[in-house]
């Protein structure tokens, strides 16, 4: 599923190895938030993410991504 999800993003290679990291390593450091790979994804899941996470009135759009695609 993940792989779909990248794949409609249009995430490159490099994105989805960068994703893969935060993923697999749960490394708090690797920031998502400004990444190219962010952007994509936040158009990819416009639709579906509510707009007080969007806005981050009621959590960090970031985490909501990496929630979803985990």
């Amino acid at each position: 599923m993940r792989d779909n999800i990248f794949r409609d993003a249009g995430l490159t290679h490099d994105e989805i190895v960068f994703l893969n990291g935060i993923i697999e390593t749960s490394d708090i450091n690797m920031e998502l938030y400004g990444h190219s790979s962010f952007w994509k994804l936040m158009d990819y899941f416009s639709d579906e993410m509510p707009y007080s996470v969007k806005k981050a009135e009621t959590g960090e759009p970031d985490w909501w991504i990496l929630e979803k695609i985990s």
